[in-house]
Order: structure tokens, then sequence, then C-alpha cells
């Protein structure tokens, strides 16, 4: 039997014949891959998410996997259990969600690449400035906790100690992933990239503005 379904977040089209959740023991579980599927359009599409996470504007979702019985099938191809859904680390600044740019990391591997600026401040990437002093403050997340990288007075020299700490991060995180059973090729290669592009930007002066 036919029925029409809302769409999600205006553009998702859930066609699974079976359904996406079920009640075990009085308590509703819903399917993992369809959350992941929603949560993906929730990040490209609602307006009260978009406002307070900014660097998801202008993100989309391709044709390919509006349906969500298209998305399921890519998924369970994958090494997907316990991992997140990446879009930028195959492709820097990559704006769709689709198969030929995601893949599935570790947490562990999908933080480590986050990069936190500022809006409207200006300022390079891992740098501040301390109110109390007027000095550009550097610092890096680690593991979930900001580590300062010290005290500058300039804000040049800030954002090199930021790229110094961040390549050595990403190269150490490499090093993990590498040591993994079912380790992505392609990760641990765009993994080493970024590695050497911060360390080029670096030798050359440049700032870095996205991983």
């Amino acid at each position: 039997m036919k029925f029409e379904r809302k769409l999600v977040y205006g553009f998702g089209i859930n066609d699974s014949e079976k359904p996406t959740q079920y009640m075990v023991n009085g308590k509703r579980i819903k399917c993992p891959i369809y959350v992941m599927w929603s949560n993906m359009y929730k990040r490209c599409y609602s307006e009260s998410y978009l406002k307070t996470h900014k660097s998801y504007v202008g993100c989309y979702v391709s044709d390919e996997w509006r349906y969500f019985t298209r998305f399921r099938d890519w998924v369970i191809q994958q090494d997907w259990e316990g991992k997140n859904l990446d879009k930028d680390i195959l492709k820097a600044d990559n704006k769709e969600y689709g198969p030929d740019a995601c893949v599935f990391v570790p947490s562990y591997v999908n933080t480590a690449l986050g990069i936190r600026k500022l809006y409207n401040n200006g300022l390079p990437v891992g740098v501040s400035v301390d109110t109390a002093s007027g000095k550009y403050v550097s610092g890096i997340s680690i593991n979930g906790k900001r580590k300062s990288l010290g005290y500058f007075e300039c804000r040049t020299n800030a954002h090199k100690a930021w790229q110094i700490a961040k390549a050595a991060q990403i190269e150490a995180i490499a090093l993990r992933y590498s040591e993994e059973k079912t380790y992505n090729p392609k990760v641990l290669e765009a993994l080493t990239l970024k590695v050497l592009a911060l360390r080029q930007d670096l030798k050359e002066n440049r700032e870095t503005v996205t991983l």
C-alpha cells in the first residue's frame, strides 16, 4: 500500500518499505542508519541548526542520497558501525554529502580535523586575544580540551604556533589510524597530505584557513 510521507527537512524522501523505528521492551528504537540520514539533512537544511552551526551553511545532500534507501544501500557496504560520517577529509571545504566524497572514520579522526575560527573576529585559526594583556593567544583543542600554546605579541607567530601543533596532532592521529585493522588507505593518504599542507603553509608564511 502506497502512502505519502512528509519530506525530511523539506527535501529527503523516506522510501523504505521497512519501518525505520520499532519497539523493543517498550522502548522505541530508531534505525541508526535512518538517524544518520536524517541528521545529515538537519545539518544542511534546518534553519534553526544553521543559525548556531555556521560552518554548515551552504552544505547540501546529493540527489543520489535524497532517497533513504539509496543512502542505506551505500552505508551497509561500508565499515560504518561506531564511526562518524565525514564529508571533508577526502576533499577540503567540500559542501556536498554524497558517495563520492563521504567516508566513515573513527571519532578521534573526525574531532582532530575540526578547526575553530571565531566568526567576525578577523583572526587566524587558533588565535584569540587576551583582553587583560592585549596579547595574542594561540590554542589548540586536543581530545575535546583546549590547550594553550602561549602568548604572542604578533598574531602571525600565534598562528604559526597553532600550525606546528596542528601538524603534529594530525601526524599522531594518522599513525594511530594506520594501526586500525580496517583503516581506509584513502583516509590515511588524506591525513598525510593535510600534515604536508600545514607545514608548507608554515614554511611559506601562509595562513592556514582550512583543513
